[in-house]
């Protein structure tokens, strides 16, 4: 995915730049969640006493890495 992340660069008033900064950030946010949920895995999974969340900022909805499912705040 090709963006240049410098807000500078951008005009948050046009529709298409923003749409893409959405893609951006849905993308990264799938990178991340997906690292932790691999990370958690290989360092004992289902077997840990208490559950764990991960959330990423400004965002409504937690992900569940136990369950691997997005829940809401």
């Amino acid at each position: 995915m090709d963006l240049d992340v410098d807000p500078d660069s951008y005009n948050f008033d046009d529709d298409f730049e923003m749409d893409r900064m959405d893609k951006f950030y849905l993308h990264l946010q799938n990178i991340v969640i997906d690292l932790f949920s691999k990370s958690r895995d290989k360092a004992a999974g289902n077997k840990r006493k208490h559950k764990e969340f991960i959330s990423i900022h400004n965002s409504e909805k937690t992900f569940d890495l136990s369950r691997k499912r997005w829940i809401k705040c």
